[in-house]
Formats: C-alpha cells, sequence, structure tokens
C-alpha cells in the first residue's frame, strides 16, 4: 500500500465493520481502525491521520459526539465524518455543530463515503494554504490581507509611495479598506512616529468642518468657548487622512487648497497662519470626475490631490479574497472573544464564495463576527451567515435541501475557478486543488461540468 495515500482513522467497535469498509477503500486510501476511544486518542496523536472516520455510538455506551468535541480541541485536528444508524436530522444537525465536517447513515454507501473523503481532504488541504498564506500575510503586510494579483500590486504601489512626501488619493467603494491603506503609508512612511489622525468630512456638519480641519479660538463663533486645535495639528509631524472631502462645501475646498499649496493654515477666528507639517491622503468613495462636472468639488483641489492615486477594487471582483479574508476574521473574533471555533462547515463556506458582497470586506467582517457569536460547536455554520447573506431559499429549506443547494454551488464555483486556471488540465486542476485526479473528475461529472469547455480559455 503506497505510503502517499491519505491515512484514514476509522473508529467503530465493529471489527467486522471496520475490515470490509477498509478493504473497500484501500485503493483510495490507507485505512487503520480502532474499536476503544483509547487506541484511537492514541492513534491520533501518533499516527495523525488526515481524516477520520466515526461512529456515534462507541463500545461502553460512551458517545462519538463526546469524543468528535475532544478531537476538535486539538491542534490541527482532521476532519471528522460522523457514521450513525440514526436517521434523524436532528443528530445529523447536532454532529455538525459539533464540529463534524459531514456525517454518513449506517450501513454507508462505498461511493458516498469516498466522495465525502475526498472532499473533506480538498478542503481540509485548502484550509492550511489559507492558513499558512495568512500567517505570511500578517508578517509582510500588516493588516492588508490579500492574495488578489491585482492588490498585491497595489501594495507594491503603496510602498512605493509611502516612503514619499507626496499626497496620495485612495479611491474606492464604501467599506473597501481606504482606511486601511491610509494607515500602511504613514507606517511605512517617515512620519510613521508621528500621529495618524483620521476625519470623515461627511460626518461632520457643514458648519463645522472648518473648525474641525483647522481648529478655532475661544470667542471666534457662539459656543466656542475655548480654543480648538484642529485635525491639522493634531496630526502635526504625522498624517491626515481626509475621508469623503469631495463632498464638502465650495469655501471650505478654497481654504484648503491654500492650505496643501502653501503648508500653512489660519484657525477660526484667528489672525496669525500656522505651519502645516502634515502628510495629506484623501481617500472617498465618490466619483471626483463627476463631482467636477456637477460643480460640487473644486479642479484646482482636485488635481493638488490627485498625484499619487490608488484604487481599491471591491470584494466581487477578487473572490479568491473572500476565503482569505473570512479565515482572517475568523481567527480575530474567536480570539478575542474565547471561542474555540477552527473554520467553516462546506454550506457556510458554499454562502461564502456565493455573495456579491456589496458592502465589501466591510460587510465581510461583520458577517463572520456574527458568525462567531452565533456559533455552537467547533465551525461557523451556513445558519449563522445566511441572514446577513440574504439566501432565502436556503433558509427555507430543510437542512439537507439547503446544505445541498450550496453545497453543490460551491463545487460548482470551485471546480470551475480551477479549470479556467488549468485551461480545461484535469491533472493540472486536480494538482491545485489538493484532490486525487479521478476525484476531481467524478466531482465535475457530479455537477455536471464538462472541462473541455475550458481549454484554451
Amino acid at each position: 500500500m503506497s505510503a502517499s495515500l491519505p491515512l484514514i482513522l476509522l473508529i467503530d467497535d465493529n471489527r467486522d465493520f471496520c475490515d470490509d469498509l477498509a478493504a473497500l477503500l484501500c485503493s483510495e486510501f490507507r485505512v487503520e481502525s480502532a474499536q476503544l476511544p483509547a487506541a484511537a486518542l492514541s492513534a491520533l496523536r501518533n499516527r495523525r491521520p488526515d481524516a477520520v472516520l466515526l461512529d456515534i455510538d462507541l463500545e461502553g455506551g460512551e458517545s462519538g459526539l463526546d469524543f468528535l468535541v475532544e478531537i476538535r480541541r486539538a491542534e490541527d485536528a482532521p476532519p471528522v465524518i460522523m457514521m450513525t444508524g440514526d436517521r434523524r436530522i436532528a443528530t445529523a444537525v447536532r454532529a455538525v455543530r459539533l464540529g463534524a465536517y459531514d456525517y454518513l447513515t449506517k450501513p454507508p454507501d462505498f461511493n458516498e463515503v469516498s466522495r465525502v473523503l475526498n472532499r473533506a481532504l480538498g478542503d481540509e488541504t485548502m484550509l492550511r494554504r489559507v492558513h499558512s498564506l495568512e500567517r505570511d500575510l500578517a508578517d509582510y503586510q500588516g493588516e492588508i490581507v490579500t492574495r488578489d494579483p491585482g492588490m498585491l500590486r497595489l501594495l507594491e504601489q503603496i510602498d512605493k509611495a509611502a516612503p514619499t512626501e507626496a499626497t496620495v488619493l485612495v479611491t474606492g467603494e464604501s467599506g473597501t479598506g481606504k482606511e486601511l491603506v491610509a494607515r500602511r503609508i504613514h507606517r511605512l512612511s517617515p512620519r510613521a512616529q508621528g500621529p495618524f489622525v483620521a476625519l470623515n468630512c461627511a460626518a461632520v456638519p457643514s458648519e463645522l468642518i472648518e473648525s474641525e480641519l483647522f481648529g478655532h479660538e475661544k470667542g471666534s463663533f457662539t459656543g466656542a468657548t475655548g480654543l480648538k486645535h484642529g485635525a491639522f495639528e493634531q496630526a502635526r509631524g504625522g498624517t491626515l487622512l481626509l475621508d469623503e472631502l469631495g463632498d464638502s462645501p465650495p469655501a471650505l475646498q478654497a481654504k484648503l487648497l491654500r492650505a496643501l499649496e502653501e503648508m500653512s493654515f489660519r484657525r477660526v477666528g484667528g489672525s496669525t497662519d500656522l505651519p502645516a507639517d502634515v502628510r495629506i491622503v484623501a481617500a472617498t468613495s465618490f466619483d471626483l470626475e463627476e463631482l467636477i462636472e456637477a460643480g460640487k468639488l473644486r479642479k484646482e483641489l482636485y488635481y493638488r490631490l490627485n498625484v499619487m492615486r490608488l484604487h481599491l477594487p471591491p470584494l466581487r471582483e477578487r473572490p479568491d479574497d473572500v476565503v482569505v479574508l473570512a479565515h482572517h476574521f475568523l481567527s480575530r473574533f474567536a480570539q478575542r472573544m474565547g471561542r474555540p471555533i477552527q473554520g467553516f462547515t462546506p454550506a457556510a463556506a458554499a454562502l461564502l464564495h456565493s455573495h456579491d458582497w456589496p458592502g465589501n470586506v466591510r460587510e465581510l467582517r461583520n458577517t463572520i463576527e456574527r458568525g462567531v457569536i452565533l456559533c455552537d460547536g467547533a465551525e461557523v455554520d451556513a445558519p449563522g451567515l445566511a441572514g446577513p447573506v440574504g439566501f432565502g431559499k436556503v433558509g427555507a429549506a430543510n437542512y439537507e435541501d439547503a446544505k445541498n443547494v450550496v453545497v453543490n454551488h460551491f463545487k460548482r464555483e470551485y471546480l470551475t475557478m480551477r479549470l479556467r486556471e488549468a485551461r480545461g488540465n484535469v491533472t493540472r486542476a486536480a494538482e491545485a486543488s489538493g484532490l486525487a485526479r479521478q476525484s476531481f473528475g467524478r466531482m465535475c461529472n457530479e455537477v455536471g461540468i464538462d472541462p473541455t469547455e475550458f481549454a484554451d480559455r
């Protein structure tokens, strides 16, 4: 038997059942069995199986569900597939909520066992790659987590602009991470030891925005009971992020243009010019060219801000980043809340892949936080995400139908992506997926995908 085949640990107190199932699976997997929990724990520690098949009813009346929880507590725990003669949906739901990858009813169909094992192994391989990539990204890219080629090129531009004093204009839809870009520019600049100040101009009433930017003198207007230092003074020696500046009043735009060109400003009610020792980063989700056409933005100010322009693409144009960011946020929120959550069920992963994310990274982050809050087991499941993601059809179906809908959707999306990358070459697509070629081809047949359609695309 080839040592390169995946190792499956079969935990069941019926030795004959173990021998029969092992014989059926031996062409695709190495199978070792354990009839007692103590032997199973020893095998988990010493043999490090790639996946586990676990019976719900163990010898001595011990519950396989309790043993499942114990397995999932371990670091780098393998995926666990439960086996049960209990066909009630409540049992299956409880198993999945406790961290089971999937469940099979006994006696299991050999083809179904093979399909579930191959899917679990493929998902686990992808998950470990994501975790490895996330660790690397955290080391080298700070808070900007991505593997999208366009975003990686953007990071190179950010890193080139950061050491200069050039004004940077960051554009992109709401929720794409414009402030993160500004903070990265600050961190990598000679001003990193100075303050970083962010002012959301759209959130400040028009009558107060000038005071928020430049400050005011005592008595300069009703309610000015003391001296106020504005954002320009607060950011002295550092970086000032002006968010959504494009919709500010024309009079303020003129004063801001003067401040940028002369690098000095005057407090409201003041008579002395003060030095503006700041690096300016402007950010907006508006189409600035349209604002200019509408007469809402001064051309001169636009040209002054648009020295180095960086555009953040929306998340729907970065599908590979969804899984990376989802696991990044999952790890952050699980640690913050003290929850032992390992990842996402296949149904939850399919929901994440299927959504267009109109709210971009901010929406994804909030969705994952909600999923962690509602999670009862070791993995976030689809019901915890379906509300904010808005999959009405899934929410209306029973558990089994809902799972099939989202899992099949995920299969089609994932297999299609790999085949496009490999230009229809099934062998290369399977290798990139961490799956055997035979398994990859079988999964394509299951969801009606013809690999030849992707040749030379």
